[in-house]
């Protein structure tokens, strides 16, 4: 073919493709805004504490809070391995069918800095509860298999794979952890004993 229908090809082609962009829809159409990560939404501040129960509330305020409270019933816990070596006053409370325990510890003034919350197994999952954390308080600081961690300059939430969800305040347990010894919560002897009992 000789190169002048050549060229008359090439230029037809080319209005062809350029009415059909001009005709049709854009294939990716023009955004105003670049679309956000879901996992850069930051989700609200970090809370004092879990549900009504709050950091620094008093022995004696979580007692009559849990008493007014429907979904939980509490009694003492006088023993849970290394607490008692350590004096630390804690508050046990149970909340069937979603929640198994909730443990309320407090420090020496007898001052809420601790929660720990363990959801029923059967009722959820570990996916289920981070999906609820993520959408509520964003993207984790740590984010694994066996933990999630959210934190701030001065609380901190800890979702793991027992399904247990921590509150902590940092700043309480940075003054109780100076006198903590966690070798206190080591078990000593075979672990593989307890197979015998099978």
């Amino acid at each position: 073919m000789p190169k002048r229908v050549y060229f008359v090809l090439a230029l037809l082609f080319g209005a062809v493709l350029s009415l059909g962009h001009a005709a049709g829809p854009r294939p990716f159409p023009e955004q105003t805004h670049p679309p956000r990560p879901s996992y850069a939404v930051p989700g609200v501040e970090l809370p004092n504490g879990y549900d009504r129960y709050l950091f620094g509330m008093k022995r004696t305020e979580i007692i009559s809070l849990v008493s007014n409270d429907t979904s939980l019933r509490a009694y003492d816990a006088n023993f849970i391995e290394g607490f008692d070596k350590e004096n630390w006053t804690v508050l046990v409370a149970v909340g069937p069918p979603l929640i198994d325990i909730v443990w309320f510890v407090f420090d020496k003034n007898e001052e809420l800095y601790n929660i720990i919350v363990r959801f029923n197994a059967e009722r959820f999952s570990y996916l289920e509860i981070l999906n609820a954390l993520q959408q509520k308080y964003g993207r984790s600081q740590v984010l694994g298999q066996h933990r999630t961690v959210w934190q701030d300059e001065r609380h901190r939430i800890q979702l793991e794979r027992g399904l247990h969800v921590k509150y902590l305040d940092l700043e309480r347990f940075a003054r109780i952890s100076e006198e903590f010894r966690p070798e206190l919560l080591e078990e000593r002897g075979n672990k593989y004993a307890i197979f015998d009992k099978l």
